[in-house]
């Protein structure tokens, strides 16, 4: 006797001997259902009784058996069972398609000469988006491009995706908090001298260096730049698409690029920053900052 439970019911076909007709048509109707419907379960029992099934009846069962099973194999939809991947997510910097290299000698697009020393940032609330749902990367990183990029891994439900979503800058609820309470370590610790006062919160992107007007000038550079972004009114969302659907896979590490094009700090389609003259901004210099601010998004893509 074969005995197939769909949704609780049994179907049970054959007695003694198999038979071609309404037993077979059952078994067939039984497995196609169980085939449409993960909480389908099969069994065989009594396999004396299996065993006595003539062997042309006993493959056609086993051939339908096994169509039903590639059935339910392609009904399977990514992260349905649970399953999750790994993604690593590279924060990085670039200077006009280049790897940024701190202190090295760059020219902006008014042909200054620019040294940057120091360049770090806050990204908050990163994830991707796309047909499988939501996925959370990382609530809060601080980035400092003095070492290199940065890296992160997190655990996502295995699936695809086509959408980057991160802030600039720390969140407005995370911003007002006491840095204090977290540990060293912590992207928000008070040890990273990324803090200003509890009134105005956390520098978002501090970037700082030297100019020089002559393009071929060749002594020391002393003058200075010295732009930190902060406070609620320069945290900025961004959304950026991927150039080809992200697909995480069941125990796979997928890798995803977020480039920051450092030569693009200081302009866009619409303005251009004279670093000569707008080179300082501390909280005290909101319209300058927020000028700042969509340079840096403006810089980002993803790959």
């Amino acid at each position: 006797m074969v005995k197939i439970v769909v949704r609780g019911k049994e179907m049970l076909c054959g007695h003694g001997k198999a038979r071609r007709g309404t037993d077979g048509r059952r078994l067939l109707t039984a497995l196609l259902l169980c085939g449409g419907n993960r909480s389908a379960r099969y069994s065989v029992f009594n396999p004396v009784h299996f065993a006595s099934i003539p062997m042309r009846i006993r493959s056609f069962l086993l051939s339908v058996l096994s169509g039903s099973l590639l059935l339910l194999s392609a009904c399977h939809k990514p992260g349905m069972d649970g399953a999750t991947g790994q993604v690593r997510l590279h924060v990085l910097a670039t200077w006009e398609g280049q790897p940024f290299v701190v202190s090295q000698e760059h020219h902006d697009v008014l042909d200054h000469r620019i040294f940057v020393d120091g360049l770090k940032l806050y990204l908050s609330n990163i994830s991707l988006q796309g047909p499988s749902g939501n996925a959370d990367l990382l609530e809060v990183g601080l980035f400092n491009f003095s070492n290199g990029e940065g890296t992160h891994v997190a655990a996502v439900a295995s699936g695809t995706y086509n959408e980057l979503h991160f802030g600039l800058g720390v969140s407005p609820g995370l911003n007002m908090s006491d840095p204090a309470q977290y540990a060293a370590g912590h992207p928000l610790s008070v040890s990273n001298g990324t803090y200003w006062t509890w009134a105005s919160g956390y520098r978002f992107v501090m970037f700082d260096g030297r100019y020089d007007t002559d393009p071929n000038g060749t002594g020391t550079v002393l003058p200075t730049f010295s732009v930190h972004s902060g406070k609620n009114d320069c945290y900025a969302t961004v959304v950026r698409q991927a150039p080809a659907p992200i697909h995480v896979l069941p125990g796979d590490t997928t890798e995803v690029y977020l480039a920051f094009a450092v030569d693009r700090f200081l302009y866009t389609a619409s303005d251009t920053i004279d670093i000569s003259t707008d080179n300082q901004s501390h909280g005290n210099n909101l319209p300058l900052a927020l000028r700042f601010t969509d340079c840096f998004v403006q810089s980002t893509s993803l790959h």
